[in-house]
């Protein structure tokens, strides 16, 4: 697989997706609490932002596979995430469920996607079951990396500004990835290692 652009792009979305999750998951209760809110309400905004993952980590795969090419979903996925970590890193607190739900959406929607990748990018079972080995392999290896930064960032700055920053722009690289991996291509036939 590391052979083919393709597979990369496919691992680079769905690593990059995981590293955004993981990242929000760990430290948005802390970002919010910091702005002022209770723990139970920091609790209920990252449930929040579960019950959007859930909708649309579900619903993507679905809508996906009555399209050729995935493009137009991958841009809005991002669109909806990027408004969402925007709003959840920059917006006033009050309206802070609308973004955190928006930020769920997104992130789900580009989850569902980046499974789907896994298989419609492929041309037959096998290369399917190799190219989710290695996009689940390596892009969770990168994920791993993502509170662990924005941890750094937030003790190193003493802000939050930074860490919503820099998760912004891991969704602009998320979006050129998830574009190139929405194309109507499949990784090459022989790269299983059989």
């Amino acid at each position: 697989m590391g052979r083919s652009a393709l597979a990369w792009q496919v691992t680079l979305f769905m690593g990059l997706q995981s590293l955004s999750y993981y990242a929000a998951l760990s430290w948005f209760p802390t970002m919010f609490r910091d702005r002022g809110a209770s723990a139970a309400y920091a609790g209920t905004l990252l449930a929040l932002m579960n019950v959007g993952n859930a909708v649309t980590a579900l619903a993507v795969p679905v809508l996906a596979q009555r399209f050729r090419d995935q493009r137009v979903l991958a841009a809005v996925s991002m669109a909806v995430t990027a408004a969402g970590l925007a709003g959840s890193g920059f917006a006033p607190s009050g309206v802070a469920p609308v973004f955190v739900f928006l930020l769920g959406l997104g992130q789900g929607a580009s989850l569902g996607l980046g499974v789907y990748y896994t298989m419609a990018r492929a041309p037959d079972p096998a290369t399917a079951a190799s190219l989710s080995a290695f996009a689940q392999g390596i892009g969770y290896l990168l994920a791993s990396t993502g509170p662990l930064l924005i941890g750094f960032l937030h003790t190193a700055t003493g802000s939050w500004t930074a860490p919503v920053t820099v998760l912004l722009a891991v969704a602009v690289l998320q979006l050129i990835t998830g574009w190139l991996a929405g194309r109507d291509k499949t990784v090459p036939v022989g790269l299983t290692g059989s």
